[in-house]
């Protein structure tokens, strides 16, 4: 989701609060947007991989010439088609073109194939208030079922997706804390829309395409989904390219024979409405077999340094309230792990850390925030 379809909807939100309500809830605002950006650009969205030459060093640059930029709009995850209809759109879900090697470490997708995945993303923002330095930790974790109904020749997967558990924390000075967990929060009367959501949530199916590099290459959304309610919280947090976002795997293969220390360079270009042009250069390194619960894994490691460029004249500031709101990413790093079951052919697990500065003139105040996500990934067959 952008940054301007997020102020889109919180304009009557924010009409409603006090200033120091305001503020803090743009600045959720941001690190959602930023958050999103991050999970989009690490997802891969069916870019070709820059292979490098075995080496101990990570090369983190990029030729921006080469870079394939996406003519989607990034409000949508992946560049996906969310729309109910889009299954009968494509009857061959891949590319020939785009078919991986026959060597090296791929997943391997096997029809009626089910998996339990679970997804988090711990988000912790210190932000100034009042003189003061505010932390506003906010955590959300999704669970979804996945069951493969086809794999084409290529090795692309069709796989039915459905939501099975969720649940929100956070804690703010403003308002208080809030904990639901649709598994374990037992349903009462006068619930919040906030909880009301969540629960809704659950049960929300998706049919997505995930080819043997482990990239996600399109989704549609399922007809009877349900349409968010209430204000910011409540909307933005069960959204269905919220929850897409958090489920979608992280690690992209290049299909070939790998050698540890052996690197390449997926480059990511986004366009974000507002804060610009997002560089996302994502750079994965093979290091090697490692034993983890008893099994051998293969572990990958990643790490980027992502940019915004100059906003374009007419994505300079947005109005929210009748206020200017423009907002700069200083800086963000994301480092993280990745375990991966090569004789299955899927992955394990995967935790990512990324930190941001994020400058926002918000009112006519100026404010420095440092954010730090924390984004994990598993996944468990269910056919054993």
């Amino acid at each position: 989701m952008s940054v301007a379809q997020l102020f889109h909807i919180t304009r009557p939100v924010l009409g409603e609060c006090p200033r120091a309500v305001r503020r803090w809830t743009t600045w959720l605002v941001v690190v959602f947007a930023v958050g999103a950006f991050l999970a989009l650009g690490a997802s891969g969205r069916a870019q070709e991989p820059e292979n490098q030459s075995p080496t101990n060093e990570v090369d983190t640059s990029t030729n921006e010439e080469s870079t394939n930029e996406e003519s989607t709009d990034a409000s949508s995850p992946t560049g996906a088609d969310l729309s109910p209809d889009a299954d009968a759109e494509a009857a061959n879900p891949t590319d020939a073109t785009n078919a991986p090697d026959s060597t090296g470490f791929q997943w391997q997708w096997v029809r009626d194939e089910r998996f339990h995945v679970t997804a988090t993303q711990m988000i912790k923002e210190t932000v100034p208030i009042g003189g003061q330095s505010v932390e506003l930790p906010v955590t959300l974790s999704v669970e979804a079922d996945w069951t493969v109904l086809a794999v084409d020749g290529d090795g692309m997967a069709e796989i039915d997706q459905v939501v099975t558990r969720l649940r929100f924390e956070a804690k703010s000075p403003f308002l208080g804390e809030i904990l639901v967990d649709t598994q374990t929060t037992p349903a009462a009367d006068g619930m919040t829309d906030l909880e009301q959501s969540l629960r809704a949530a659950v049960g929300t199916k998706w049919r997505i395409y995930i080819d043997r590099l482990g990239r996600l290459t399109r989704t549609s959304l399922g007809a009877d989904a349900t349409a968010p309610r209430g204000g910011l919280l409540d909307r933005e947090v069960t959204a269905p390219e919220q929850l897409q976002l958090v489920l979608t795997p992280l690690l992209q293969l290049n299909g070939e024979e790998l050698a540890a220390g052996q690197s390449w360079t997926v480059p990511d270009l986004l366009a974000i409405p507002v804060m610009g042009q997002g560089k996302l250069p994502l750079v994965f390194t093979y290091v090697g077999p490692v034993q983890a619960a008893g099994q051998t894994l293969e572990k990958f490691e990643v790490r980027t340094e992502a940019s915004m460029e100059s906003p374009a004249a007419d994505q300079g500031s947005t109005r929210a309230t009748g206020a200017d709101a423009s907002f700069m990413l200083r800086e963000t790093k994301v480092t993280g792990t990745a375990l991966f079951d090569s004789a299955r052919g899927f992955l394990s697990s995967m935790s990512l850390r990324s930190t941001l500065s994020v400058a926002a003139e918000v009112e006519g105040m100026v404010t420095d925030s440092k954010v730090t996500i924390d984004s994990s990934f598993s996944a468990r067959q269910l056919n054993d």
